[in-house]
């Protein structure tokens, strides 16, 4: 077998949804992408699992007066794409005016999880995040954490 190179298969799920099948050698050889749209199964589940890769849970909170956002939206909607086995955010988007604002909350909430790091979450959002909704954000959350658990409770995770 010397001289055959064995390969492991990895299967990712990047933010389009396209599977993609990252194939790597041992020994130094060469690695290779290859993206399959939908792949060979139902969209967004896997083979063998009793739940899905990602779900989308979303949280909306009224906004405050006075603040450019409640302008445009009477709420804040949050949501999230969180991964079906291990619960963390994968992906984060919300209803704030700028896009500095959306980027920021995505940044303070992706890669963790959100019933396990809820708490944390809440504390970074009040250090960090200084506008007018951050309230509201934190009603989003609580209110998106109360839905996760319910979807968790359900499908026994």
């Amino acid at each position: 077998m010397v001289g055959r190179s064995l390969y492991c298969y990895v299967e990712l799920r990047n933010k389009t949804d396209h599977l993609r099948h990252i194939v790597s050698g041992r020994q130094g050889a060469e690695r290779r992408d290859e993206t399959i749209v939908g792949g060979d199964r139902g969209e967004g589940q896997s083979s063998g699992k009793k739940y899905p890769d990602t779900i989308f849970i979303p949280g909306y909170a009224k906004l405050p007066d006075g603040i450019t956002a409640r302008e445009i939206f009477s709420v804040v909607g949050i949501g999230l794409e969180i991964d079906g086995e291990e619960g963390v955010i994968v992906a984060a988007d919300c209803t704030l005016a700028t896009d500095v604002a959306k980027r920021f909350f995505s940044k303070i909430v992706e890669g963790k999880k959100l019933v396990e790091d809820y708490e944390y979450i809440v504390h970074e959002v009040e250090m960090r995040y200084h506008g007018n909704a951050q309230k509201s954000l934190i009603s989003a959350l609580r209110i998106a954490r109360d839905k996760y658990t319910v979807y968790r409770d359900k499908m026994n995770l």
